[in-house]
């Protein structure tokens, strides 16, 4: 069902990346504000008013799927999380996902049913868009990762992708889950010049799911 409409969950944090490297430098500080302490877990968790590198904010949103970090990045490069979605939105229909709208930059839901969609065809399209990008595709294959603020606190980050730790089935890639979505997941073979990428939504048992692609993939 490549063209089925589901929530995208944390996925859309690839998006999130994508646009946070096209406009802003990764050595880039970025203050953390207040709406950071309102944020859902998954979090890091973030500390307002302390400055955070950019190309920390993404090690802890590839990597931990940290939510905080992702309305930091937005709040950073736009303004706002709703002004951050237009740019979202904008790069989707740039390289051609038609059937994709982002809310939040951390694919959190809203609240309003099926406000926030995207397709498996279209996480394709994004995730080998984010694979031109050499430091955002290793970092969705790193295990763990330290993030340190202005503040001098160290932060650790540890990976939901449990694939990473298979030998059959290991892909680089980011995760993702809410209620409604259930498990999704948009991914690469182990390498930065993949040669299968791929997308699931909707997965039920997503980590056998992963392992099915790989093998019938190689």
């Amino acid at each position: 069902n490549p063209n089925s409409k589901y929530p995208p969950a944390s996925t859309a944090k690839i998006m999130t990346a994508i646009v946070a490297v096209e406009n802003m430098k990764l050595d880039t500080e970025i203050i953390a504000s207040g709406h950071i302490s309102r944020v859902e877990p998954t979090v890091v968790p973030l500390s307002p008013g302390v400055g955070y590198k950019l190309k920390d904010l993404l090690a802890a949103i590839l990597i931990k799927s940290a939510n905080d970090a992702a309305v930091a990045i937005a709040e950073g490069v736009s303004g706002s999380e709703e002004n951050f979605a237009i740019l979202m939105n904008e790069k989707a229909r740039q390289i051609g996902m038609e059937n994709t709208y982002f809310v939040t930059a951390s694919g959190l839901p809203t609240g309003k049913k099926d406000e926030q969609y995207t397709t498996s065809e279209d996480l394709v399209k994004m995730i080998r868009e984010a694979s031109k990008y050499i430091f955002l595709l290793e970092l969705m294959g790193q295990t763990e990762g330290v993030l340190q603020g202005s503040d001098g606190k160290k932060l650790y980050l540890k990976t939901h992708n449990k694939s990473l730790y298979s030998e059959t089935g290991a892909s680089w890639g980011k995760t993702g889950y809410t209620k409604e979505a259930s498990r999704t997941f948009a991914g690469t073979d182990p390498t930065p010049r993949p040669k299968i990428v791929f997308g699931l939504l909707k997965s039920n048992n997503l980590w056998k799911d992963i392992e099915k692609i790989k093998i019938n993939g190689l």
